[in-house]
């Protein structure tokens, strides 16, 4: 099943052009871009996260996703 809002670690990688997970994380957190890490550390996050950011918009968290 594919679900095309979501961004995975190798689209973000490719975006990043980060290579090593921690390195996209910190991204993410510099940027305020909410995401989840889910098994084998494995992170996520979706494209409404990352273009909100880009327009200077909030996103409202669910639980902890940071």
């Amino acid at each position: 099943m594919t679900n095309n809002s979501l961004i995975t670690e190798d689209q973000l990688k490719e975006w990043t052009k980060y290579a090593r997970t921690g390195d996209v994380i910190r991204f993410l957190r510099d940027n305020k871009i909410p995401f989840w890490e889910g098994r084998g550390d494995s992170i996520v996050t979706t494209l409404e996260a990352i273009n909100s950011r880009l327009l200077d918009e909030e996103v409202t968290p669910i639980g902890d996703v940071w």
